[in-house]
Parts: structure tokens; C-alpha cells; sequence
């Protein structure tokens, strides 16, 4: 067995390198702040998402601290259609990481692709409907998030049918 590869934020992380006590699955997605991985905890072995911010913009303290206020945030707001948070961490260059509950299903644009089109209007008005109580939860604990999809799990999660 070799052990874990350690690589800079800035760089996608390969399979098998560490975030803290993780070990890196697979890239799950990338954004503009950062990347998102899955991971398994090495000891207990409970799979995880993390998103890791750019080392580049982990340097600017405003971004960073914003980036540990989404967790923070996300946490204050009790509702299923919100992920859950169960740690952050900061990588050696000092780039922050959060830590969140792993959601297995689908993704919408998988679901678009393989329904073949648009999706039928109940579909999209259930979903709208859904994310629209969880935004109600957020401002009633007066949050006023940049980018709603980062803290609502889409509809194709375990939890919605």
C-alpha cells in the first residue's frame, strides 16, 4: 500500500491524497471558489463531500473568512433540504475546507439528460416549491445566501423523492 499523496489546494487533488484525516475518492464538482471532493474518513470510514477553497483565493482573508461563514451559516438553518456540516479544517497552505454530509443520487443535468428534455411542470414546480421553503429557512434565521444552490441539496438527493 503507498502512502497518501499530498498536493497543493490550487491543483486538483488526485485520488488517494489526504484532506486532513481524509482520503480523496474522486472530484465531485468545481466552482469558482473551489473544488468539492468525495472522500472517506480513514478511520471510521464514513464518506464525505468536502469543498476545499483555491489556495489562491485563501489568501485573500475576506474570502476566507466568507467561505468559513457558509459553514457556519449552514448550520444554523434546521431543514432537510439543507446539507449538513460536520467540520472544517485548513489544508498546510492555509487553504479552508468544509466538511459535509456525502448525498447519493442524481444530479439535474444527468436527470435532464436522461429524461431527454425539460422536465414536466409538476417536477419543476415541486422542485421550485423546495427550494423555495428551504430560502423561507435561511431568511427566517437571516440569512441572505450569494448563491442559493450551494446550501440546498437539489431534489435528486436521497431525501426527495
Amino acid at each position: 500500500m503507498t502512502s497518501p499523496q499530498i498536493a497543493p489546494v490550487s491543483d486538483e487533488l488526485p485520488p488517494d491524497s489526504q484532506i486532513g484525516p481524509y482520503r480523496v475518492v474522486r472530484v465531485l464538482g468545481k466552482g469558482g471558489m473551489g473544488v468539492v471532493y468525495e472522500a472517506v474518513h480513514a478511520t471510521i470510514q464514513r464518506r464525505v463531500a468536502i469543498k476545499v477553497l483555491r489556495s489562491e483565493l485563501a489568501s485573500d482573508p475576506e474570502r476566507a473568512a466568507r467561505f468559513v461563514n457558509e459553514a457556519r451559516a449552514v448550520n444554523l438553518v434546521e431543514h432537510p433540504g439543507v446539507v449538513q456540516v460536520a467540520d472544517i479544517g485548513q489544508q498546510s497552505d492555509g487553504a479552508p475546507y468544509i466538511v459535509m454530509e456525502f448525498l447519493r443520487g442524481e444530479t439535474l443535468s444527468s436527470r435532464l439528460k436522461r429524461h431527454g428534455g425539460p422536465l414536466p411542470w409538476p417536477d419543476v414546480v415541486r422542485y421550485a416549491q423546495q427550494i423555495l421553503d428551504v430560502l423561507r429557512a435561511a431568511h427566517q434565521q437571516n440569512i441572505v445566501h450569494r448563491d442559493p444552490k450551494q446550501i440546498y441539496k437539489l431534489p435528486m438527493s436521497h431525501r426527495y423523492t
